[in-house]
């Protein structure tokens, strides 16, 4: 259970029960991140950015390239994860312009303490094409 809040009370941590935004947010022993669909920019911009509780959490990124129900076209986007201001992935996704996946799932371990950020950068401006970044994940003590 997290130790925020006291006896592991839900969304303790981002006072945000949908859980879209960039915040972490806490249900008993379990945590999760949502960004929402973020339309495809030209420029760097924050998916996710969130700084962790006592204990450490166990849990998956996942994050879709560009996409809109129906629509064959994209483009290519890269998500960069760093902790505490370093950098501990990569991640290079594309929709519909070379042979690379459209989307990822990265498992990964977040110590105490962290500060994680997310930035999602693509090639080309396009609002209607959508890219998302979450997170879900149990805490331990």
């Amino acid at each position: 259970m997290p130790l925020v809040g006291g006896s592991g009370a839900g969304n303790t941590a981002g006072s945000n029960p949908s859980g879209i935004g960039t915040s972490l947010n806490y249900i008993g022993d379990h945590a999760f991140a949502y960004s929402g669909g973020q339309g495809m920019l030209d420029a760097d911009q924050t998916a996710l950015e969130f700084n962790t509780q006592q204990g450490y959490l166990l849990g998956n990124f996942f994050f879709t390239g560009g996409a809109v129900s129906g629509n064959a076209g994209g483009g290519i986007t890269t998500f960069t994860v760093t902790f505490n201001d370093d950098t501990i992935m990569v991640v290079k996704l594309e929709t519909g312009q070379e042979q690379s996946p459209t989307f990822a799932k990265c498992n990964v371990i977040i110590p105490s303490y962290t500060n994680v950020k997310i930035v999602v950068y693509s090639n080309l401006e396009a609002a209607s094409l959508l890219t998302s970044a979450n997170f879900t994940g149990r805490v331990y003590a």
